[in-house]
């Protein structure tokens, strides 16, 4: 039975609570939650390698089970609850000219640390898994608002990525990506679901650092998604009438002490109320305005 054990360290304010999200009490980050994470990489990783919903279902499925059958892998977080030295509140929306606009709210602060365990049931952990948490420790986050650079994380042990500059981390994801065969499908047609196929995913690292991860927020709303550009076209970034989860995922990576942003773009179905265009024209500013390199994928 394989085991292999990481540290996970929070390295920008994580809104992650539980039953109630005004209590400080209950902040935690909980297995169930990373293995959700897991299981939207996964998907996003199989997505590029076919564009069939229900084989995505039977070969997600094989990996993390159903109602009917087991996981193939464990998922282990410990310890669960926060120390209070690390609960302090947090400014959701800190671009937000008024103070009483942004949305002062409990998170798990920079530099609380805990322990990932993955167990495999019997024999190994399926390669695929581990292909879903190195693809996620590099692209993703956790909790609240964590595609808008809140719930960065770092991931060390395990054989999980590293990196000590924006080159190393580009080089990083590029391996991640290509180790995980998502280049397979080449089908031109937008997919029904988030998938990382070069087609129809986009992913730039920027070269321009910032020493606090609240600057790096305001800079993401104020210079872009709230400029005279960008605000009017708001429902191209996800919406609640129809419900949709917007298809940019903007994160920060901590390198020497300077956060650098990380975007991925993911086309998929419905988007009735998506422009791709205007989420391409958005992915080309944010590379001028960070300094970003095209890492992966885009589309014309």
């Amino acid at each position: 039975m394989q085991k292999k054990t990481y540290e996970l360290e929070v390295v920008s304010p994580m809104f992650s609570n539980g039953a109630d999200p005004k209590a400080k009490e209950t902040l935690e980050i909980r297995a169930p939650s990373v293995r959700g994470q897991l299981r939207y990489w996964l998907r996003a990783i199989i997505g590029a390698q076919t564009t069939e919903l229900k084989k995505l279902w039977e070969e997600e499925s094989e990996v993390f089970g159903t109602t009917e059958l087991g996981s193939k892998v464990a998922v282990r977080v410990y310890p669960i609850s926060v120390d209070d030295d690390y609960i302090e509140k947090s400014e959701m929306l800190p671009h937000k000219d008024k103070p009483f606009e942004r949305s002062p709210s409990w998170a798990i602060q920079p530099e609380w640390t805990v322990t990932l365990e993955l167990v495999a049931q019997h024999g190994e952990i399926p390669e695929r898994v581990l292909h879903a948490l190195h693809v996620w420790s590099l692209l993703g986050g956790l909790g609240k608002r964590s595609r808008r650079m809140f719930g960065a994380f770092k991931l060390s042990g395990g054989g999980a990525p590293t990196y000590s500059s924006p080159e190393a981390l580009m080089d990083a994801i590029k391996k991640a990506l290509k180790d995980a065969k998502c280049e397979v499908n080449t089908s031109p047609d937008i997919p029904r679901f988030p998938t990382l196929h070069p087609m129809h995913s986009w992913i730039i690292v920027g070269k321009r650092g910032y020493e606090d991860h609240k600057d790096a927020v305001i800079s993401l709303f104020r210079d872009l998604l709230r400029n005279n550009t960008f605000r009017p076209k708001q429902d191209s970034f996800g919406g609640v009438r129809p419900r949709r989860s917007s298809p940019l995922i903007a994160q920060l990576r901590l390198i020497n002490g300077r956060y650098y942003p990380v975007l991925t773009a993911l086309r998929s179905k419905p988007d009735s109320r998506i422009d791709w265009n205007v989420v391409r024209d958005f992915m080309n500013a944010a590379a001028r305005h960070f300094n970003a390199e095209r890492v992966w994928g885009g589309w014309s």
